[in-house]
């Protein structure tokens, strides 16, 4: 059986405590079939960004994350 890249990864990433990131800029809001190209691969990521598709060419840009990640971006006082 062969193992694609993107499952020895996410392996990885989660036997290692390492942020999973899935740049989705390209291929995200339904363009690959799926809301997100990377749940056709059924693993999960701790920090998604994502922008064509959001707003039809705008530039527009978002960063999506686990709540568990929040604390350690919030340290401070958002600025928002």
């Amino acid at each position: 059986m062969v193992l694609w890249p993107v499952f020895e990864l996410a392996k990885l990433c989660k036997e290692e405590g390492i942020l999973m990131i899935i740049d989705e800029i390209q291929t995200g809001i339904g363009r690959t079939g799926s809301l997100f190209a990377y749940e056709q691969y059924d693993i999960e990521t701790d920090i998604l960004t994502l922008a064509e598709g959001l707003a039809s060419g705008l530039p527009i840009r978002a960063m999506l994350g686990k709540e568990k990640l929040r604390e350690g971006v919030f340290r401070r006082q958002p600025c928002f």
